[in-house]
């Protein structure tokens, strides 16, 4: 779950042609709410920027307006430097709640996989939202859900080598293999 949080503002334009009413998403995001909490600032550098936006060019009042957002969030890398990341079909919708603010609903992709929305909109403007990445299914997960073809036991229950389980499981070694196996290295060792 990948925490964002921000303000939602409403802006008119008139660049270029008929005024445009543009709902804009901008602040940080982290791997918790806690993180962005502790350090609005990102003082520590734990968080990073990310912006949203919505253009509509008949003009409404509506607001929060739902509908699908483009977006980005900077991805910080292993050498420092930040990484354009770019958001593709978020949807947002807002739905107005008992307490006066709205929840947040949506979906949207990137580059790391599907995601659902969830989060709340506050009447100060503050939008909390998490995203929570969807399971990527493969032929392979569903492989393993059959007990018959779990770690190499047949549908008689009697083992199979590993040379029939493929280039993907690893010879046992000392700490990958049987108890038995691993008492020996230990052996060996204690020998020396």
């Amino acid at each position: 779950v990948v925490c964002l949080r921000g303000r939602l503002t409403r802006d008119e334009a008139d660049e270029l042609g008929p005024a445009e009413t543009v709902h804009r998403i901008k602040g940080m995001w982290s791997s918790g709410l806690d993180l962005i909490l502790a350090d609005p600032s990102n003082a520590r550098g734990l968080c990073n920027r990310f912006e949203y936006e919505h253009r509509c060019t008949v003009p409404t009042s509506v607001f929060p307006l739902p509908g699908r957002y483009t977006g980005w969030f900077l991805l910080t890398q292993e050498d420092g430097t930040k990484k354009h990341i770019k958001e593709q079909d978020v949807t947002l919708k807002f739905k107005r709640n008992s307490e006066g603010y709205h929840n947040v609903e949506g979906k949207g992709s990137n580059a790391f996989g599907r995601y659902s929305i969830t989060g709340t909109l506050a009447k100060d403007g503050i939008i909390t939202i998490f995203r929570h990445f969807q399971a990527v299914k493969s032929s392979k997960s569903k492989a393993a859900q059959q007990p018959s073809q779990v770690a190499g036991v047949g549908a008689e229950g009697s083992v199979a080598p590993l040379s029939s389980l493929g280039p993907s499981v690893p010879a046992p070694g000392p700490l990958r293999g049987s108890a038995g196996a691993a008492q020996q290295q230990l052996s060996k060792s204690g020998s020396e």
